[in-house]
């Protein structure tokens, strides 16, 4: 699936590259959250809102992350430096 472009920001569907890196993603129905974790770290995204929650404590995104065609997307930067990924 290919990336997208939103607010001058790509956002990348989650399940595909966390797992690609050892991740397990998680989904919650009820909250309509994803959560991803691997060594200790856990990061939950909620559909539509700027929020993530690094180890349980909020942290804003540059953009909400989004549901399209049954898939979860969140911008790249912030998933890739909150599990401590280099971004360039």
């Amino acid at each position: 699936t290919m990336p997208l472009a939103q607010n001058d920001r790509i956002l990348v569907p989650l399940r595909g590259i966390a797992e690609a890196l050892d991740f397990t993603v998680t989904w919650d129905q009820t909250s309509n959250r994803a959560v991803c974790t691997k060594d200790g770290t856990q990061i939950a995204v909620e559909i539509g809102t700027a929020n993530a929650w690094v180890d349980g404590e909020a942290r804003p995104q540059d953009v909400a992350s989004l549901a399209q065609q049954n898939r979860t997307y969140v911008p790249l930067r912030f998933f890739s430096e909150a599990f401590g990924l280099n971004v360039d």
